[in-house]
């Protein structure tokens, strides 16, 4: 789509990025050296499939690094279901874990 956020960051959009667009892929890029990744992705997402979240937390498992994906049931892309009591007690769980000295 000509008009979508990827295509308006890449300068175009189809075959003519499409090189571009896998170069500017964090899949591309993962290495064992990687911090921690919480991510978080609702399953309704319109905008970004679920299966990429799902293959990028693969990547980042095979690499060694941690990653926790949480998949929102019934969430679009974005929204204040990311920030119900629920999701806030993962968020800080994993800033706990991750952040604090040991």
């Amino acid at each position: 789509m000509a008009n979508s956020s990827s295509a308006m960051l890449l300068g175009g959009s189809g075959n003519e990025v499409s090189g571009l667009a896998w170069e500017a892929s964090p899949i591309r890029h993962v290495s064992k050296d990687d911090p921690p990744f919480l991510i978080m992705h609702g399953d309704m997402d319109k905008i970004v499939p679920l299966q990429q979240s799902q293959a990028f937390a693969k990547a980042l498992r095979e690499a060694g690094v941690a990653v926790n994906l949480v998949v929102l049931k019934g969430v679009g892309h974005g929204g204040r279901e990311f920030l119900e009591p629920a999701q806030l007690k993962v968020i800080n769980a994993f800033l706990n874990e991750h952040l604090h000295s040991k």
